[in-house]
């Protein structure tokens, strides 16, 4: 079967993704509790699509092998037309149904498919992962922000971009300052610059402490913030052997469904990829079941010449006898006739004649 290989390769490459790259990117998830966790989840994300395609293509290889074994032994045995020619009708069924998109269709919706969904089911696992560590920032800022206002938090040395901030506050207070005592304090020009300035200032304010808490936040996550849920009831774990926890937990329930169903596109795109393969050998099946149709209707042609020249049953003594009366009493009116003449070489020739003719007869008849 030509389609054995493509099930090996399809077969080793979902094992590998099985048993050695997804749970290698789940355990440099759970390891990594930086922000680089993002980037894993992605890739996370991105091999569990790659491992349920691969077990996708697999089974539907090995569905269509399954389907062309059934295909070609239809009708093979067969003794009689009408089985052979229900077989024909069959495999023809399957052929057509075999040939799919085509395999230029197919392998173009194929393609596009598959990259399609790569790209959204690793965009799905990094924007899972950057949630978790939005939340983790919302929550850990406004802890410290509390902390702040009370007063806990340690003082610490300065950072450059805080300098930076500070000096810039001090120059921006300063002409501030000089503005206040100036001639133009009272001006609505000079007003309306002392507005800006305050702003300024306030902004540049909030700027130092932003940058102070930023740089106390401790940006690493819990090993519960970053773990997956865990399969409970039997649909989730069947997701979860298809797509893997990264996948199913980087979509939501009615992303999954959707998710799935293009993803089994594949199907049909697959079967038209492997119609360069399947559809000779199927017509080679139709082509050996029409031949197979012809040598059995001569067969049958040849049983019913054979039957209708051939007596049903052979004659008994009684039968025998019977016929041997009639051909006497046709002798005796033949020879009772006007027209007989007396040549006894002649009568002899046409009674022999008669009686061979009148058993012939009665032969067919019984």
């Amino acid at each position: 079967m030509t389609l054995l290989p493509f099930v090996l390769i399809n077969l080793a490459l979902f094992a590998l993704l099985h048993f050695a790259l997804v749970p290698v990117a789940e355990r440099r998830l759970h390891m990594d509790r930086s922000v680089g966790a993002i980037s894993h989840a992605a890739f996370l994300a991105f091999v569990g699509f790659a491992r349920m395609v691969f077990f996708i293509t697999t089974l539907t290889t090995v569905a269509i092998i399954v389907v062309m074994l059934f295909a070609q032994m239809t009708g093979r045995g067969a003794t009689d037309v009408a089985t052979v020619t229900h077989a024909i009708g069959t495999v023809q069924r399957w052929r057509a149904l075999l040939l799919g998109f085509g395999p230029v269709w197919g392998a173009i919706v194929a393609v596009l498919l598959v990259a399609a969904l790569a790209i959204y089911a690793r965009r799905s696992g990094r924007r899972r992962m950057e949630k978790v560590f939005e939340r983790l920032y919302t929550e850990r800022f406004e802890m410290l922000a509390k902390d702040y206002e009370l007063g806990k938090l340690k003082e610490l040395p300065p950072t450059a971009g805080m300098r930076e901030v500070h000096a810039e506050l001090a120059g921006t207070q300063n002409v501030f300052q000089q503005l206040i005592y100036s001639e133009q304090a009272s001006d609505p020009d000079g007003i309306l610059a002392q507005q800006k300035l305050a702003g300024s200032i306030h902004l540049l304010q909030q700027r130092y402490v932003l940058l102070d808490l930023q740089r106390r936040l401790d940006m690493e996550l819990d090993p519960d913030d970053a773990a997956f849920p865990e399969p409970r009831t039997l649909s989730e774990k069947v997701q979860t052997f298809f797509m893997s926890r990264g996948l199913v937990a980087s979509l939501n329930r009615g992303t999954r469904v959707l998710f799935l169903l293009s993803l089994l596109l594949l199907v049909p795109s697959l079967t038209g990829i492997y119609s360069v393969k399947t559809a000779p050998a199927l017509g080679v099946a139709v082509a050996e079941l029409s031949d197979l149709r012809v040598q059995l209707t001569r067969q049958e042609i040849e049983k019913q010449k054979e039957q209708l020249g051939r007596p049903t049953h052979e004659l008994t003594a009684e039968e025998e006898q019977t016929l041997d009366e009639i051909a006497s009493e046709f002798e005796n009116s033949l020879a009772a006739s006007p027209v007989h003449t007396n040549a006894a070489s002649i009568y002899t020739l046409r009674s022999t004649v008669v009686r061979d003719q009148v058993l012939r007869n009665a032969r067919r008849v019984l």
